[in-house]
C-alpha cells in the first residue's frame, strides 16, 4: 500500500536514522542499491522484503560527503562524487579520485553557488561530467570530465546548468544559462559556426630535463578532414615564460611537418577553428633531440 508510510512489520515503509552527517544531500539508485549521501558519508540501502525492515541499510564510508544535491553521478554499480576538497569514486568499496584537476576545480569554485553543480553520464564515450561555476562567473561556466574507460581527465569552458544522458533520445542534452535545449554529440559545429576545439599536451622533456631538446618537426597521425592546426611550446626552465611557435596547418596529404622550436620542455597543442572541421588523433612522433645543457 503505498499510501501507508507508516513503519511496522506488515509495511514496506521503514524507518531508518542515519548515524554519521548533520543532513541529507542526495540519493541516487544503482542496479544493486540506493545510495544516500549525507554532507560527511555515504549509507547504501537494499530492498531485503524481510518482515522485520523492508530494506537493509549500512554506512558505506565516512569523510566522504557529497558536496551538493546534483554533485553525483552513476554509470552501472559505479558511483563518481564532488566532496568537500575531493573527488570520489564508489564501485563496492569508497575511493578518493585522484584527479590533476582538483587543486584548479577546488581553488576556483564559487563556494556560495555550490547547488548548481550538475554531474552527469555520456555513456556513448565513457565519461562524467560535472559543470560549476567559477568565482569569475554568474552562472555555470566550467566543465570537469573525468573518462573511466581511458583514466584520464579534462576539462573547459562552457555555459550549462544541467545534463541528460542519451536514453530515449538520440543524444545526450545539456540546457544552458538562457534556457534553450541543446544538443552534444551531434555534428561538428556550433550552431552552424566553426567549433574551436584543442588539446594540449602536458611539458615533456629528455633525459628527466638535464638536456634542452631541440624539436626539428612532427610526423602526424590524425583521421580528420578540413585543417589541423600544430602549436609548439617550450620553456628553458620550469619557472621561465613559455614560448611559442606556429599554429602550422596540417592536412590529410602531410607526412612531415617541419617545426623547430628549443627548450628544456616542451609542450604540444592540438586543435582545429573550421567549420565541418573533424579529426581524430593518433600517435604523434617528434624528431627531436639533446642540444646542450643551456
Amino acid at each position: 500500500d503505498f499510501t501507508n508510510w507508516m513503519a511496522s512489520a506488515t509495511t514496506t515503509a521503514d524507518e531508518r536514522r542515519l548515524l554519521k552527517g548533520a543532513k541529507i544531500v542526495s540519493a541516487i539508485r544503482t542496479k544493486g542499491e540506493i545510495l544516500i549521501w549525507t554532507d560527511a558519508s555515504l549509507h547504501g540501502m537494499q530492498y531485503t522484503n524481510r518482515g522485520d525492515f523492508a530494506y537493509a541499510l549500512r554506512t558505506i564510508g565516512e569523510q566522504c560527503g557529497l558536496l551538493a544535491p546534483n554533485a553525483a553521478a552513476a554509470q552501472g554499480d559505479v558511483a563518481y562524487w564532488m566532496g568537500q576538497r575531493n573527488f570520489y569514486l564508489y564501485d563496492g568499496r569508497v575511493r578518493v579520485l585522484p584527479s590533476p584537476l582538483r587543486k584548479e576545480v577546488f581553488d576556483n569554485l564559487e563556494t556560495t553557488q555550490l547547488d548548481k553543480i550538475a554531474a552527469g553520464t555520456n555513456s556513448q564515450h565513457n565519461e562524467i561530467w560535472w559543470f560549476w561555476q567559477s568565482t569569475a562567473g554568474s552562472e555555470n561556466d566550467r566543465f570537469t570530465i573525468y573518462n573511466y574507460g581511458e583514466r584520464i581527465w579534462y576539462h573547459g569552458n562552457l555555459e550549462r546548468t544541467a545534463w541528460a544522458d542519451k536514453t530515449v533520445w538520440d543524444y545526450p542534452m545539456a540546457m544552458d544559462s538562457v534556457g534553450q535545449l541543446r544538443d552534444h554529440e551531434f555534428g561538428y559545429n556550433d550552431d552552424g559556426n566553426a567549433m574551436t576545439t584543442w588539446v594540449e599536451t602536458g611539458d615533456f622533456d629528455i633525459a628527466d630535463g638535464d638536456d634542452i631538446m631541440l624539436m626539428g618537426g612532427i610526423i602526424p597521425d590524425f583521421v580528420q578532414s578540413g585543417t589541423v592546426t600544430l602549436t609548439l611550446k617550450a620553456r628553458k626552465y620550469p619557472n621561465t615564460e613559455q614560448i611559442s611557435k606556429g599554429p602550422y596547418n596540417v592536412t590529410a596529404s602531410d607526412d612531415y611537418i617541419k617545426a623547430r622550436i628549443r627548450g628544456r620542455q616542451v609542450a604540444v597543442r592540438v586543435g582545429s577553428a573550421e567549420v565541418d572541421a573533424m579529426w581524430r588523433m593518433g600517435v604523434l612522433r617528434y624528431d627531436a633531440r639533446p642540444d646542450g645543457k643551456n
